[in-house]
Order: structure tokens, then sequence, then C-alpha cells
């Protein structure tokens, strides 16, 4: 598993794409078990149709790759004064 709370690797810097164990990971809770075969994601709101779908819908879905840059929300806090 990926480091917990940690920055970029001054290593990573130089590549293109992120190594899957560098990636930022920060969990505030347990992780938690879930049954594949029971549980379902709903998708509700402003959407023009609603949806349920179970993990093996997700899966069969069409998958894009995208290069995308995330970074921590928490980045830069340090320089803020009046914390």
């Amino acid at each position: 598993l990926a480091k917990r709370c940690h920055g970029t690797h001054i290593e990573c810097l130089s590549q293109d794409i992120t190594p899957v164990a560098s990636h930022y990971q920060l969990n505030h809770y347990d992780i938690p078990f879930l049954d594949p075969e029971a549980h379902r994601i709903s998708v509700r709101g402003l959407v023009d149709q609603e949806l349920s779908l179970s993990l093996k819908d997700v899966r069969g879905r069409p998958s894009t790759t995208q290069a995308v840059l995330l970074a921590c929300a928490g980045t830069g806090r340090m320089s803020i004064k009046n914390r």
C-alpha cells in the first residue's frame, strides 16, 4: 500500500506519471469491507437520469485514461498566517 499522509517523493518529480505506490493517500477512517456482489453505487441529484450500479456494472462500462494533476487541499496552509 502507499504511504499515508506524505508529500510527493522528490524522485517522482522527473516522471510524467506517478507510480502507484507513490500516489497521495489520506484516510481519516477505516476502509470498509464491501461485498462486491451486494454493494451498489447510486448516482442521484442534479442528473438527467438517476442510476444504481453494481460493481459488475461499473467494471463493464468503457474506461478512459487521462493524465491529470491531483493536489492536496491542505497544500500551502503553512503559509497562512491567521489559521
